[in-house]
């Protein structure tokens, strides 16, 4: 159980949400910045409670009243939202542990009280239908699913999928897949894609992992998308949710969580299915994580990166020509592309001339 912080820091943060509220009105003078200096000055805890408020905040902004359970949701939420910024800095500065692996789903520290998801235990046969597809570098690949359902996987992409009596699991281990799903409502279809859940009963819809990252988008129906709750870097126990549309798409980082759900084209996104590389604003990192599946030739960053990951890299290609893209990023950041290795090619930092 979380023990509740110190009757000093729950003062700190009182004051911290002050500052917080006070610092983000349109009207705040100098002077409020000045006398908030002033204050961070006092005590070197106002500085670091006053950043885990500031973080709590930000994350809490993802929270939904829905990711509560419903038995507890109307008369825990509203007490969650309140006091959970105080939990989070005691649990950081005390080091204690939600444990994840209990399904702790939120504690109150002012309360004194750990909240728990049951674990319902689930009948399922000792033998699923189990099938698994890959496909190759720059292979675009259709595949027929047992269920009837259809799934084109991108380039060196692979899925694992796992048909129970009461459910349909497929598990995208690499790259992006478009599922086409057939309907039937005794069997929910969910695709796992790292600690990401996304879960339709009939619909169409996209999963992509680069690196770290996951993708979820939906082309028709609807998509229920679960990642855990992630604040300052850290697991809480629980889980978000975001409940998709056609035409919108969201992400999930290991570092951030569930992110804000956006308008995307249905174009843009079916764009990759005929052969096209799209990337608006993609980071160097994701960039290269993509091209990789394109290339027969590795790519890597270099190892000195000071910078290069902070560029965020647009363009539209109408055929995945890993040459030209690569040549697209030198021309427009100060990156040189280095093929002097044999079987790598390196993204680096230009120099000054």
């Amino acid at each position: 159980m979380a023990q509740s912080p110190s009757p000093k820091s729950q003062r700190i943060m009182r004051e911290a949400r002050q500052w917080m509220f006070a610092l983000d009105a349109p009207e705040a003078s100098d002077k409020v910045h000045a006398d908030f200096e002033a204050w961070l000055d006092i005590d070197p805890d106002h500085a670091t409670l006053f950043e885990h408020v500031k973080n709590t905040g930000t994350a809490l902004n993802a929270l939904k009243r829905s990711d509560i359970p419903k038995p507890l949701r109307y008369s825990v939420f509203d007490t969650v939202q309140i006091y959970l910024s105080d939990v989070v800095a005691a649990m950081q500065s005390r080091k204690v542990v939600i444990a994840g692996g209990i399904g702790a789903l939120a504690a109150c520290a002012a309360l004194g009280m750990v909240l728990i998801r049951p674990q319902t235990p689930q009948m399922m046969p000792t033998q699923p239908k189990v099938a698994a597809y890959d496909s190759q570098i720059g292979e675009i690949k259709p595949v027929m699913l047992s269920d009837g359902s259809t799934v084109t996987l991108g380039a060196h992409s692979s899925i694992e999928a796992r048909f129970y009596e009461d459910k349909r699991i497929v598990k995208l281990n690499t790259g992006v897949a478009h599922f086409d799903v057939a309907k039937d409502i005794g069997r929910p279809f969910t695709v796992k894609a790292g600690d990401l859940e996304a879960t339709a009963l009939g619909t169409a819809f996209d999963v992509q992992i680069r690196g770290d990252d996951f993708s979820v988008s939906v082309a028709e129906g609807q998509v229920k998308v679960v990642y855990p709750f992630i604040l300052d870097g850290k697991r809480m126990g629980m889980q978000t949710n975001r409940d998709l549309s056609m035409g919108q798409q969201v992400t999930a980082t290991s570092e951030d969580g569930l992110q804000k759900v956006l308008e995307v084209s249905i174009k843009s996104m079916a764009a990759w299915r005929s052969g096209q590389l799209v990337y608006r604003g993609i980071s160097l990192t994701n960039l290269v994580a993509d091209l990789n599946r394109y290339s027969a030739t590795k790519i890597e960053i270099d190892a000195i990166r000071e910078g290069l990951t902070d560029y965020r890299f647009r363009g539209v290609f109408p055929t995945p020509d890993i040459d030209e893209v690569l040549a697209r990023l030198a021309s427009t950041y100060p990156v040189m592309i280095d093929r002097s290795i044999d079987g790598k090619i390196i993204v680096r930092k230009r120099n000054p001339s």
